[in-house]
C-alpha cells in the first residue's frame, strides 16, 4: 500500500495557489493565508530553509519573496508539483534563491543536519508512515535547529464539517448535517482511543489523511527525538459566514489574534502549529 501510494501523490498535481491561496472562496482563502503567514513569521529569519512537501510551491515561494536574504529548498515527491513552483518563483521574482527538488518526505535526499529549519506544512498526515516522516525531519536538521509541523486536527467547528463531506467555505445541501456526522466520526474515533479520524483523500478512503486530537498528535511527534517549544492554532475558523460579509472574516481576525494561543482554545483550530527542537538542545 505504501507504494500505491507514493504512485497516487507522483501522478497528482496540487493546486495550491488557485484552490487555496487565490480561492475564490473569502473563507477558504482567508485560512490558508493566515496559515501560510504564521509558518512564514516562525522561519523569515533563518538563512536556508527546507519545505519538505512543498506540493506546487505556494509556501515556499511566498516565504522567499519575503526575505530576500533567504535561501529556499522547494521538495516535493511530485515533478509537476515541482514544476509549478519553478514557474510561480519565475513570476515572483525569486528562483535564483530558490533550489528545487524531487523527493519523498519519507527519504530526504539531503545530509543529516542539512538544514537550521524545516518546514512540514501538512504533509504528515499524508504519508504512509508519520513516524518514518518525522525523524526525517529530525535527521535533516541541524542540531540547534527548528521544525515548524502543521498538521490538520479534529476538535474544531471545520473539521468536523469537513468529516462530514462538506467544505467549510460555502453552503451546500450537505452542510446542515454535516458537522453532526462529523461530531458523530469524532466521537467514535475518541471512544475506540484511535489517534483522530481517516478522512481520505481526493475522493479515496485509501490514501491516508489524519485528522488527529491536537493532544494525541503532539504526543506521537515528542515520542521521538522532538520536543514541542511551543503549539498554536491556525485559525479557530467558523464555518460559511465569511461567505457573506468581510466584516466577519475581520471578526474572525481578531478572534484567532487573541485566542489561538491559549491553552482551552488552541485544541480548537482547524489545524495546529507546532515549533519543534531536538531535545538534547
Amino acid at each position: 500500500m505504501s507504494d500505491e501510494i507514493k504512485a497516487f501523490y507522483k501522478l497528482r498535481t496540487e493546486t495550491n495557489w488557485t484552490k487555496r491561496y487565490e480561492s475564490p472562496y473569502p473563507v477558504r482563502r482567508y485560512f490558508f493565508r493566515t496559515l501560510y503567514r504564521l509558518i512564514i513569521d516562525y522561519c523569515k529569519n533563518y538563512e536556508l530553509v527546507l519545505d519538505s512537501g512543498c506540493g506546487d510551491g505556494v509556501l515556499s515561494v511566498l516565504l522567499a519573496h519575503q526575505n530576500s536574504e533567504q535561501r529556499i529548498i522547494a521538495m516535493d515527491i511530485s515533478l509537476e508539483g515541482i514544476e509549478r513552483a519553478r514557474e510561480a518563483a519565475r513570476d515572483y521574482g525569486v528562483e535564483k534563491r530558490m533550489w528545487f527538488v524531487v523527493g519523498d518526505a519519507e527519504q530526504i535526499p539531503f545530509k543529516s543536519g542539512s538544514f537550521p529549519a524545516v518546514i512540514s506544512s501538512h504533509v504528515l498526515e499524508h504519508l504512509p508512515d508519520f513516524d518514518k516522516g518525522v525523524r526525517e525531519i529530525v535527521r535533516t536538521m541541524r542540531g540547534d535547529g527548528t521544525a515548524i509541523i502543521a498538521l490538520p486536527v479534529c476538535l474544531s467547528i471545520c473539521s468536523m464539517v469537513q468529516l462530514g463531506d462538506d467544505g467549510y467555505w460555502k453552503l451546500s445541501r450537505k452542510s446542515l448535517f454535516a458537522f453532526w456526522k462529523g461530531l458523530v466520526r469524532v466521537v467514535i474515533a475518541w471512544l475506540k482511543n484511535q489517534e483522530g479520524v481517516q478522512e481520505g483523500y481526493a475522493g479515496s478512503q485509501t490514501v491516508p489523511h489524519i485528522r488527529r486530537f491536537p493532544c494525541k498528535a503532539i504526543r506521537r511527534i515528542e515520542s521521538g527525538e522532538l520536543k514541542t517549544m511551543q503549539w498554536f492554532a491556525d485559525s479557530l475558523l467558523i464555518p460559511y459566514l465569511g461567505q457573506y460579509s468581510s466584516l466577519f472574516l475581520k471578526l474572525q481576525h481578531y478572534i484567532d489574534t487573541i485566542l489561538r494561543n491559549k491553552i482551552f482554545f488552541r485544541n480548537l483550530g482547524n489545524g495546529i502549529i507546532m515549533i519543534a527542537r531536538k531535545k538534547n538542545n
